[in-house]
């Protein structure tokens, strides 16, 4: 079963290089190459040193052979760290400079503060190792934060399609005929053939801001999570948000659209931004309060 998966997994990541090109496969393989490069120049280097290198680019090569970038970066950056722990005053003092440019650039937060408190152009070779492995947390962050996005939209656009595909599927249901037909007319006032629509149109809209929202969420991950959820829950809110604007709507409460044959689809389209944003249908309530 799990060489399946990994199989699955495998064709599934060179369909998505062939698609999208191979600028990452080539970016880190010329970091490989560099790598080795710089193992080759650095003459000081232990024999030791060197094989322990060697055996983990091989590594790193192996991940990438399988598209794993994931895995290859890992392996990379720990050789780099590896070689930071053997690098000689001078030429680790270069490397200090170059590396506090880019911490400087790239981190933020706690990270940079860090960074900058701990490394010092006469910093030890441990205190560089460090701070190079503070800037592959954040790096190995990122990409788990991209994922967990990547993935948490996706979901919704899955709930978000199923929606959709009802509206055609149920069409008759939902009252979507040709005007003509007088079966499909909407009665005035209230009806129960109405609940239903209004609640697929109100949680289509909270499902549409949910993606939105989760796509353009920044935040560390534990609140990743707790806005997908609070999004997910959004999904059903928006549902019940539709019904009580209709409900409303036919009870003369909100004067925004009289309920007719003809008003059909914007009462649908009030619905829908209901779902999309309880804010809305507060605000409706609160000038209707304000007019007494």
């Amino acid at each position: 079963m799990n060489k399946s998966v990994k199989s699955l997994r495998y064709y599934l990541r060179f369909f998505w290089f062939k698609l999208f090109g191979s600028a990452d496969y080539d970016r880190l393989q010329n970091t490989i190459i560099s790598t080795r490069l710089e193992v080759a120049e650095d003459l000081n280097l232990k024999d030791e040193t060197r094989a322990k290198v060697e055996e983990i680019l091989l590594r790193a090569e192996s991940e990438l052979s399988f598209l794993n970038y994931d895995g290859s970066w890992r392996n990379v950056n720990m050789a780099k760290r590896l070689l930071a722990l053997n690098y000689t005053a001078s030429r680790r003092k270069d490397v200090i400079i170059a590396f506090q440019e880019e911490a400087s650039k790239k981190l933020s937060g706690w990270r940079q503060a860090a960074v900058s408190k701990i490394l010092k152009e006469d910093s030890s070779a441990e205190e560089l190792e460090y701070s190079m492995g503070i800037m592959d947390d954040h790096f190995a962050n990122l990409v788990l934060k991209s994922k967990l996005k990547l993935h948490q939209v996706t979901f919704m656009l899955l709930v978000l399609f199923l929606q959709l595909s009802c509206i055609f599927l149920f069409k008759d249901a939902l009252f979507l005929l040709n005007a003509e037909n007088e079966s499909a007319m909407l009665p005035a006032g209230f009806t129960f053939a109405m609940v239903i629509p209004v609640m697929l149109f109100g949680s289509i809209g909270s499902t549409f801001n949910g993606i939105i929202s989760v796509a353009k969420a920044d935040m560390r991950m534990p609140d990743q999570k707790a806005n997908y959820r609070y999004n997910m829950i959004r999904v059903i809110l928006g549902a019940i948000t539709g019904l009580i604007l209709y409900l409303f709507i036919c009870a003369g409460i909100l004067d925004v659209i009289r309920v007719d044959a003809n008003n059909f689809e914007r009462i649908l389209i009030y619905a829908f931004i209901a779902g999309f944003s309880e804010d809305y249908l507060l605000e409706l309530i609160g000038k209707a309060r304000a007019k007494g």
